[in-house]
């Protein structure tokens, strides 16, 4: 998504012909570029899950090098991703391009950051001032110009109407593997929530429509009103009266877009044994949390996670009152907190002038 507007906005400003190679899905093709590898199938969570999507983003790596290697030069704009585009970073520079890391991974963490990333990049852009700082202090050229979803969403002119609303937002993820059990939790959660409640639930790009209605009616026993809508996202956040948002990405869309919500996320039992063995334990988990420093939504994170748990939080922020009241004011707050809505903008005419250096 990051990139397809990004390359949105470059040729938004220079109209000149260019040629745009890519690893992405759906968006980034619509948006114009040539997919050199088709990554909607590469998202994965743990060690056991990232061995199963190894050969496919194998398969991508030696496709990105092999059209790096048969240019002269270029500009190479790596997104997120750390363990694939570090690695394409750096052979990028070996033949000549020159590199802007946008959105450097681990750029939400407050600590370990910029790690290698001097030596692979000319330029990086960051969503998070304090990300900027860290990164600028172990020797990485780097910028902050705000975060780019704040533009997206800016520009975005579908009205709020979260106020009168009756529809509950559901966004259980991207990942087939976090979708099977967050997507159960949350349809027997529909089960002890009002029925004068209507569900919509957000189909993610990398995704079928059909699949999660299959998924629905095999968890679900309740005859709710239920829509699954593709590609309008910010809308469907936008007309919803709360949200039961998978952590993530999304979780931020949601506060951008004033939609009160509860964070959850389901792992697998070797994922919470990986996590156990790895000492992960971070504080927070929800990027409303982490950009506040302090509880803001509440985070139902694996055995926390239970149905009613979710019904429960949920129908607090339905009914007029604090919670709600302390969630929308608080999204004003990291509104404000993410800069200019100019970071898309900004980062674009940055690698416009690199390119032509």
């Amino acid at each position: 998504m990051y990139a397809a507007h990004l390359l949105r906005e470059i040729k938004r400003i220079n109209t000149a012909p260019m040629r745009v190679q890519a690893i992405g899905g759906k968006q980034l093709r619509a948006g114009g570029a040539e997919i050199v590898a088709d990554s909607s199938r590469w998202g994965a969570m743990g060690i056991l899950q990232s061995f199963k999507v190894g050969p496919r983003v194998l398969r991508g790596y030696l496709k990105a090098k092999k059209a790096i290697r048969i240019e002269d030069s270029g500009l190479f704009v790596p997104v997120d991703f750390g363990f694939l585009n570090i690695r394409l970073a750096r052979y990028a520079r070996e033949y000549a391009w020159k590199v802007l890391y946008f959105m450097p991974p681990g750029s939400w963490r407050r600590n370990l950051q910029g790690e290698g990333l001097a030596e692979v990049t000319d330029e990086v852009v960051t969503p998070f001032a304090w990300s900027s700082g860290m990164l600028t202090s172990v020797g990485v050229h780097a910028h902050w110009f705000g975060h780019p979803l704040k533009q997206i969403i800016e520009e975005d002119k579908t009205p709020w109407q979260g106020e009168d609303s009756k529809t509950i937002a559901i966004f259980p993820g991207s990942r087939t593997h976090e979708i099977q059990r967050n997507f159960k939790a949350i349809a027997r959660a529909s089960e002890f929530i009002s029925k004068g409640l209507d569900f919509e639930v957000a189909v993610a790009p990398t995704l079928e429509r059909a699949q999660l209605m299959k998924m629905w009616r095999r968890y679900s026993k309740s005859d709710r009103r239920i829509t699954f809508t593709e590609g309008d996202a910010f809308a469907i956040l936008k007309r919803a009266r709360a949200g039961i948002i998978c952590s993530g990405t999304a979780t931020l869309e949601a506060a951008l877009c004033y939609c009160p919500m509860v964070v959850i996320y389901k792992f697998s039992l070797a994922m919470e044994l990986e996590a156990r063995v790895l000492r992960i334990n971070p504080e927070f988990i929800a990027l409303p949390n982490i950009i506040c420093h302090r509880r803001v939504v509440p985070e139902l994170i694996q055995w926390k996670a239970r149905p009613k748990t979710i019904a429960l939080e949920l129908l607090q922020l339905v009914e007029p009152g604090t919670f709600r009241d302390n969630q929308l004011s608080t999204f004003d707050q990291i509104r404000n907190d993410l800069g200019s809505p100019e970071a898309l903008t900004r980062t674009a005419s940055l690698a416009l002038k690199m390119s032509v250096m």
